[in-house]
This record gives structure tokens, sequence and C-alpha cells, in this order.
């Protein structure tokens, strides 16, 4: 039988303490790209944030931070250009299911 954990991750814009599944991971493929891991599990080094818009630009403010945290060497477009992305898929989930039961904005 499986024991069940509540499993604490930190948000890396407010730096918060959360349960893993109500954050949002990140994975950084190699030294050139970043994605959205929805399952957790994704290989890779990762990093999560809120579901929180203002917590995810205050994340993404320094991509010399992002790329300290990911143990990277990503360039500043392609760390902007993600922010982007995962603003934009935050706006999309909360339109979709409406606010978020587990919102820690």
């Amino acid at each position: 039988m499986k024991f069940l954990r509540n499993i604490i991750r930190t948000c890396i814009g407010c730096r918060g303490k959360f349960l893993q599944k109500t954050l949002i991971r990140f994975v950084c493929q190699g030294d050139e790209t970043l994605q959205i891991d929805g399952q957790k599990k994704a290989g890779g080094r990762g990093a999560y944030v809120c579901w929180s818009q203002p917590c995810i630009q205050k994340a993404f403010k320094s991509p010399k931070r992002i790329n300290a945290l990911l143990r990277a060497e990503l360039t500043s477009n392609v760390i902007a250009r993600f922010e982007q992305v995962l603003l934009e898929y935050t706006r999309k989930s909360t339109n979709s299911i409406g606010k978020r039961r587990n919102y820690h904005g």
C-alpha cells in the first residue's frame, strides 16, 4: 500500500511554502527550453511557482536568478517567452474552471 504524503515545495516568486499539488512545476530541458510539467514527474531541473500572476512576474523578474535556480544558461529571450507562456497558461486555466480552488495570490 502506498503511503500518501503531503509534499511541501517553495514558490520561487513569493517564497511561500505550499503543497506540491497546488503549485505549477516547470523544468529546464537541456540549456535551451523551459516547459510546464503538469504531471510533476518530468526529468530535468525543476522549480515551482504559484498560480498568481504577480507571483510569476516576480519569479521571472531576473533571468540571472532563474538560471541559478535551474543551474542552466538560458537566454533572457527564452526566459521572457516562457514567462508569457506561463502567464497565458494561468489565464486560460483560471478562465476555463472559474476561480482556482487552490489559488495562493
